[in-house]
């Protein structure tokens, strides 16, 4: 008799996952289990430091020191007529010119930071004009600050408006803790006001919060048809057309719409001749608001990729006090909320305003911003102005970046995945340090961020641009995709990639792909 041969198991093949560069951005809306769309780009369930382009991610550039005030800036607002442009801030206390360090006070003796201003043009001059709800107001003609000569019905005084708009050559302004607007004269920035009562216009009560000028399509008359709409507290607007409010055939209502809770009186961007308001459903086009159901607006929000991770931070973060900046040189859009009650979580949301693709700012606490001569520049708590997207370093402070691919099954719901190697392709100004992990069944848990990397000499910095696709005849890009030993057993697989910044030039990493290889097991039985 012969023993029987017992045939050897074969071994296992390792088979290779690559994730494409998360251009598609922060994602917090996909089904966990089925993550994948056809014709939609990779998506991260992490994207923190990281900027989403379009045809890869890019590390963020640091936060630099630019000037101080003895306290919190609350307000930010610039003055631009030709050559003549400044830059102001405004504490609880004090308005500061800001446009050349150091910060010098031009106004005192305020009780309110909380400052709206807009600039208007007359036949007499540019102006700012600035209202807070609590002191008086002031105009501003480039040179100088003054109170303005305005009348209220009433009584009333500039310090009982709290914010200012221009619509149709008008100044706007509405009153706090009320639903009256009121207006001047056209092409006036001082006089008599008209009260627009909207009282008897908003079925769900609250206040005025604010109110803009908005261009919508005009349809079969062609081109755009500018409205005025004023936003109450409990998340209706009310659209009107026309440019005489006391006249019958020339002011008529267009209709009242519902947009969810506004989070505040700075918190909406102007693309266009849009408006897109931040509100507790999501950041909301105006456009589609007049269109749909208040129920129905959650999947036409700017904001529906993030729309988990947006709920969840108006729960914890609250319904105020959150701001909004469009950055267009870096084609960037900011939504900043504030910190979590009784801890500080600073935290920014940013989206590609090319793409739509979302990402997370962390470590950047925004309580102001403004764009001035192409840089954002914004206020942080203590007093320190920092602009934004410069250097390698957080202040003084290395940051880390962190990108996480959507979790994926490899078609393979079934069988179990065993993690063997790993790479992160990595255009950059220097030699990157990167951490790599495998992640296993949507466990998202971080391991310890890796030491910090240097960018790029410092003769060499600054001859490159923050995400263009070359970076300058004198500065070379490293190609960092060494591959390193990984560990993991799951079902749903994914791979992180951590990058610690921690010089004054910056690294402008650019993640381009995430590979890992992995032997895979039989179907459970």
């Amino acid at each position: 008799m012969y023993a029987r041969r017992i045939p050897r198991p074969k071994p296992l093949k390792e088979l290779l996952k690559r994730f494409p560069a998360p251009t598609g951005g922060w994602v917090s809306n996909r089904n966990l289990a089925d993550p994948s769309q056809p014709g939609v780009a990779q998506g991260a369930a992490i994207l923190d430091n990281f900027f989403p382009k379009a045809s890869s991610v890019i590390m963020r550039r640091g936060r630099v020191a630019y000037d101080r005030v003895p306290s919190d800036p609350l307000a930010m607002f610039s003055y631009k007529n030709g050559n003549n442009k400044k830059l102001f801030t405004a504490t609880e206390t004090n308005i500061y010119n800001i446009t050349i360090p150091p910060a010098a006070s031009v106004v005192a003796g305020k009780t309110s930071g909380d400052w709206s201003v807009v600039q208007f043009a007359t036949t007499g001059g540019v102006f700012l004009i600035g209202v807070n709800g609590a002191d008086s107001g002031f105009q501003y003609d480039g040179t100088t600050f003054s109170v303005p000569a305005m009348t209220f019905p009433g009584g009333l005084t500039t310090a009982d408006m709290s914010y200012v708009w221009a619509y149709k050559n008008r100044l706007w302004f509405a009153q706090k803790n009320s639903m009256n607007a009121y207006y001047l004269a056209v092409d006036s920035i001082g006089g008599a006001a008209t009260v627009f009562p909207l009282a008897g216009i908003f079925g769900k009560g609250g206040s005025l919060m604010f109110g803009q000028a908005w261009s919508l399509d005009s349809g079969a008359q062609g081109g755009l048809s500018e409205q005025n709409i004023f936003v109450s507290t409990e998340g209706e607007v009310a659209v009107y057309q026309g440019a005489d409010p006391s006249s019958a055939s020339d002011w008529q209502k267009v209709g009242v719409y519902r947009i969810g809770t506004p989070l505040g009186k700075n918190a909406f961007f102007r693309g266009g001749g849009d408006l897109a308001i931040a509100t507790s459903v999501g950041l909301v086009p105006l456009s589609k608001a007049i269109s749909l159901d208040i129920t129905s607006l959650n999947v036409a929000t700017v904001s529906y990729n993030i729309a988990d991770a947006w709920s969840e931070a108006v729960f914890l973060r609250g319904l105020e006090g959150w701001s909004c900046e469009l950055w267009p040189e870096q084609k960037m859009a900011f939504v900043s909320p504030p910190d979590i009650v009784g801890s500080s979580s600073p935290v920014a949301f940013i989206s590609n305003t090319e793409t739509g693709a979302w990402c997370r700012f962390t470590n950047w606490r925004m309580l102001c911003m403004e764009v001035f001569d192409g840089q954002l520049y914004f206020g942080s708590p203590g007093g320190t102005i920092y602009a934004a997207n410069q250097s390698g370093l957080d202040g003084d402070m290395p940051y880390t970046g962190v990108v996480m691919p959507l979790f994926e099954d490899v078609g393979s719901p079934a069988s179990s995945k065993v993690g063997r190697m790993g790479r992160t392709v990595i255009r950059s100004l220097g030699v990157v340090s990167s951490a790599i992990a495998m992640h296993v069944d949507f466990n998202m848990t971080m391991g310890v961020a890796p030491d910090s990397s240097g960018g790029a000499s410092s003769n060499l910095w600054g001859t490159g641009t923050w995400g263009a696709s070359t970076w300058g005849a004198a500065a070379p890009e490293f190609i960092n995709q060494d591959w390193k030993s990984i560990g993991g057993l799951g079902y749903a697989i994914t791979l992180s990639c951590q990058i610690t910044s921690g010089s004054e030039a910056p690294l402008d990493a650019e993640i381009i792909r995430q590979e890992m290889t992995y032997t895979q097991g039989g179907l459970v039985s």
